[in-house]
């Protein structure tokens, strides 16, 4: 798999910058929000899993 500049997504280079990202946010440690909610609920409405959700892992999870 890979991402729009045909970099592997296991690439060390977009590994750090997506890690960064997570802890320049706090987003794995925050309390729910509703943006992710909406994005769940969408992908319920539109592809009719039994459940949806969003995964934040980092170096530590």
């Amino acid at each position: 798999m890979s991402c729009g500049d045909h970099t592997p997504l296991n690439s060390g280079r977009l590994e750090a910058k997506r890690l960064k990202a997570l802890a320049e946010d706090e987003l794995p440690d925050s309390p729910a929000e509703d943006e992710f909610d909406k994005i769940t609920r969408l992908a319920t409405l539109l592809l009719d899993p039994p459940s949806a959700a969003i995964s934040l892992i980092d170096d530590r999870r």
